[in-house]
């Protein structure tokens, strides 16, 4: 795996978590932004990888792990959150809003 390859990863990951948050402010997580959810989404990459780069996001402080409970489970799961860095950096690679 490549850093380029890392970077773009990362970049999407943080877009993906920024594009799911929507249901944190209520107490239920959106099944997109557990690890299984994460997974699926980036199904064309190795799992390998997409753990790399999440690992990596959590130790730049992008990203951070919590339990939640999670729309459709009736216990809680391990989601992923951006923090408030993180948040900047996936608007950032976002790019302004197009209509």
């Amino acid at each position: 795996m490549g850093k380029e390859e890392l970077d773009r990863l990362e970049r999407a990951l943080l877009v993906h978590l920024l594009d799911h948050r929507g249901q944190q402010v209520r107490f239920e997580a959106d099944q997109w932004t557990t690890e299984f959810g994460i997974f699926r989404a980036f199904g064309q990459d190795d799992q390998g990888t997409v753990k790399v780069a999440l690992r990596s996001l959590e130790m730049s402080r992008y990203i951070y792990r919590r339990v939640q409970y999670v729309i459709g489970y009736s216990e809680p799961k391990l989601v992923y959150s951006l923090t408030p860095s993180g948040h900047r950096k996936a608007v950032d690679r976002r790019g302004p809003p197009t209509s």
